[in-house]
């Protein structure tokens, strides 16, 4: 599984830090299939406010425009967790989601429509996407944490994803042994960029995957620990455990193998999901804070 990545380069007085910091989107070699273990994990579609011709018949914008798609993990009925640059402005595109659709199913790659993404109307669950208050499309990595509202709640699955507590992953990835995250995601599964030959080859099914990470640090990744220290953990990804790619973005990065979220998946190193990648503590003051604050 693997997802949404963003190439960084950040300017800190004379340092200067050039970072592969790239939204992830899914689950890649090595992951396997989620087999139902986690209902509570979505994948998540984010839509542009206009609509557009799908079928090339002019006069018939009648559906609205696919943007990009992430995961996500529900803690209530009506409240999924996702990443910030999931929801929020994308400077790279200009565009910023209006309205989210939301799938449960095992495998939504059925349901594809003639631009990659399923289509709005065909959603089971709509929302409202919210990125934190402080999410900086230019530096997202910072508060890289959002919320989406549902519209319709009423999904109860077997069991909901939890909250941590205040500093649950401090001691993570500090002499311990054996300390993961079990990563979950609707990310592509595999990209190889050739840039000898020209080609880019992905394997990118829309079906939910998981995959076991080695906590490496959770201080910070390539740098990003002068920047935004114990915001960021760093977790081991590789083709025999699996790790992070376009489209797990947002997906829950769940401590030891249970139900509940110490980060969410954040960014990557590099543009074909190989090595470490990155996720967004939420184990924070603030970020908890953001997440209740929807709740009843």
């Amino acid at each position: 599984m693997r997802g949404g990545f963003r190439t960084l380069t950040l300017l800190l007085g004379a340092m200067l830090l050039v970072l592969v910091a790239i939204p992830v989107a899914a689950i890649t070699r090595g992951g396997e299939p989620d087999g139902g273990e986690h209902p509570y994990v979505g994948l998540m579609v984010a839509y542009a406010d206009f609509k557009i011709d799908h079928d090339g018949d002019a006069g018939t914008a009648d559906r609205y425009l696919p943007l990009w798609r992430c995961s996500g993990a529900l803690i209530s009925e009506t409240v999924f967790v996702t990443a910030g640059h999931c929801v929020g402005l994308d400077p790279g595109s200009g565009f910023a989601p209006a309205f989210a659709g939301i799938w449960f199913d095992e495998d939504v790659d059925p349901l594809r429509g003639d631009m990659g993404y399923p289509w709005l109307e065909y959603a089971p669950y709509t929302g409202d996407p919210n990125p934190h208050p402080s999410y900086n499309p230019f530096a997202f990595f910072l508060h890289d944490l959002g919320v989406v509202e549902l519209d319709n709640g009423g999904f109860e699955p077997s069991s909901f994803a939890a909250l941590p507590a205040v500093g649950a992953i401090d001691d993570m990835g500090k002499g311990r042994k054996n300390n993961t995250m079990e990563a979950v995601g609707y990310g592509l599964q595999r990209i190889v960029d050739n840039p000898v030959k020209g080609a880019i080859h992905l394997e990118a099914e829309l079906d939910r995957r998981k995959a076991d990470l080695f906590v490496v640090n959770t201080i910070g990744v390539a740098g990003l620990g002068a920047v935004n220290p114990g915001q960021s953990i760093a977790v081991s990804g590789d083709a025999s455990r699996g790790g992070t790619c376009f489209g797990d973005s947002g997906g829950p990065q769940l401590i030891d193998g249970g139900n509940v979220i110490g980060a969410v998946t954040s960014f990557g190193l590099n543009g074909n999901c190989a090595g470490i990648g990155g996720g967004y503590r939420i184990d924070q003051v603030d970020d908890l804070a953001f997440i209740q604050s929807f709740l009843p």
